[in-house]
């Protein structure tokens, strides 16, 4: 993301991600988002949004793909329990997801 000013605020993050102001102050009090006090206002600088949008896209994809996968193994535990057409049908969307994911 590109800011005029060199930094953003915390309303203008919330705008341009969709994360709320309420998370975003958890992130940067937990320091998981790197921001500066100054005055009684937060500034978050541009090289820090997008270091914290490429690691957090990547953490949320690679934790997107394991859940993914997991599931498929407990799809397969359900065969010959449940109807297989449905099982297979479930395996392929998520194998769907899995290929998009690692695209």
């Amino acid at each position: 993301m590109k800011g005029e000013k060199g930094y953003f605020t915390t309303e203008e993050v919330a705008e341009k991600t969709g994360i709320s102001k309420n998370t975003l102050y958890k992130y940067m009090n937990a320091g998981i988002l790197k921001a500066a006090k100054v005055a009684a206002h937060w500034r978050i600088y541009e090289n820090d949004l997008n270091e914290f949008l490429r690691k957090g896209t990547k953490q949320f994809r690679d934790t997107l793909l394991r859940d993914t996968e997991q599931a498929i193994k407990d799809m397969e535990t359900y065969r010959g329990r449940l109807d297989d057409k449905f099982i297979d049908k479930e395996i392929e969307r998520l194998n769907e997801i899995k290929r998009q994911l690692t695209e």
